[in-house]
């Protein structure tokens, strides 16, 4: 069987690791896997099939027309053409679809291309951009426009960005590229699953498969970085984003910390240069680091706090736990999923209720993901459901 996955990138960011780790195991299980990638060159990933098809200028001019016309996928056509030249070369099974935004890929164009040649789609949607005429999220804002064509969106601020407003007709253009396409969705998360019922894909086969996190590279590991960093006789609040945005909670980090006792830091990794700068005293803030050093902080803390306030089926929660680090989130999206009771859930905007639940949360100083399931496994059954419906057609 010859599996082919698509994202933006590559052993990078959650989706990234996500495609690396499936195609690594299914090379490992003598599957035929190939990636094809956009940007961001990953440093511990296997590169055996691996095709990097990337244009800096497209990007940038993809990048720009989209934030002052709102066509986010609907330039880079230059590239799109090689991926297109790359799969007939590859000649998949099944084509697996991961992120195709990122300003790297003309979705109509390889939506046509898929019609064509009546190829097998499995889309794993690791976000909402694909059901909506314009954001990646909307839990922040409360918009449920794309329930109704997004026909009057007002938001401009939000990931992808823009100036004018096209969500109307961009919410059009995919209902279009995806008729007639024989697709199976897959949802990290039971939530966004729900969501999916409800919008312009809900008549695709769908279903959900968690996401996963290597127990090789997330396990509990003593070390010292208490005594390094002056934290020996402090309770450790640790806070891990790719990215710090409002959405991501970075102002409710902040509320936080100034209702923390004096013998408690929070230590937030992920912080851009600028926002480390300016962060309050009794917040250490780290930049992004390696999965090594990360590993260490969530053997090291007494808690993982999540107040992210848009999401789908965040890795962080599954990494801290995979550290048994106990974890408090917000009930925001997938967030809640992976929790069980040795994890506190409370309400979006409830700092009262993460202090007060301080006390209800214990380190195990083992692994205490205990519902994960096999995302590859699953992902090889839906493969081989696919194929063997195929076959019997």
């Amino acid at each position: 069987m010859r599996i082919l996955q698509i994202n933006s990138v590559y052993g990078f960011a959650s989706t990234g690791k996500i495609v690396a780790d499936i195609h690594e195991k299914l090379l490992n299980d003598g599957y035929e896997s190939y990636v094809i990638y956009s940007r961001k060159e990953p440093k511990n990933a296997t590169f055996k099939n691996v095709t990097k098809i990337y244009s800096p200028i497209g990007v940038a001019m993809h990048a720009a027309l989209a934030l002052f016309f709102d066509k986010h996928g609907l330039y880079s056509k230059h590239s799109t053409r090689k991926i297109i030249n790359r799969i007939d070369e590859i000649n998949p099974d099944i084509i697996h679809l991961h992120v195709i935004h990122g300003f790297y890929l003309n979705y109509p164009m390889l939506f046509d291309y898929i019609k064509k040649t009546n190829r097998k789609i499995v889309w794993t949607l690791h976000d909402c951009w694909e059901y909506t005429g314009y954001c990646a999220y909307y839990d922040y804002n409360e918009c449920f426009e794309w329930k109704n064509g997004c026909k009057n969106c007002k938001y401009r601020n939000e990931y992808p960005y823009r100036l004018l407003s096209h969500s109307k007709q961009n919410f059009q253009i995919k209902k279009h590229c995806y008729e007639g396409v024989d697709m199976t969705l897959v949802s990290p998360s039971k939530w966004l699953d729900g969501e999916v019922s409800q919008s312009m894909m809900s008549n695709f086969k769908h279903q959900v498969i968690h996401n996963d996190v290597k127990l090789d590279h997330f396990y509990f590991e003593e070390s010292n970085l208490r005594e390094t960093n002056r934290l020996t006789d402090k309770r450790v609040l640790l806070c891990v984003a790719n990215v710090w945005t409002e959405q991501k909670g970075f102002s409710e980090i902040i509320k936080l910390s100034k209702l923390i006792d004096k013998d408690t830091r929070i230590v937030m990794i992920g912080v851009s240069k600028k926002q480390q700068k300016n962060l309050p005293v009794n917040i250490m803030g780290i930049q992004r680091i390696d999965v090594n050093e990360l590993r260490k902080w969530y053997s090291t803390a007494d808690a993982f706090i999540n107040c992210t306030l848009e999401d789908n089926y965040p890795t962080v929660n599954l990494e801290a736990k995979a550290c048994g680090l106990p974890v408090i989130s917000y009930r925001t999206g997938g967030s809640p999923e992976m929790l069980d009771s040795n994890d506190v859930v409370v309400d979006k905007y409830d700092i009262s209720m993460i202090l007060g639940n301080l006390k209800n949360v214990n380190r195990l100083e083992k692994n205490s993901v205990n519902t994960m399931i096999n995302m590859v496994s699953s992902y090889k059954q839906l493969y081989d459901n696919i194929l063997e419906e195929k076959n019997e057609r």
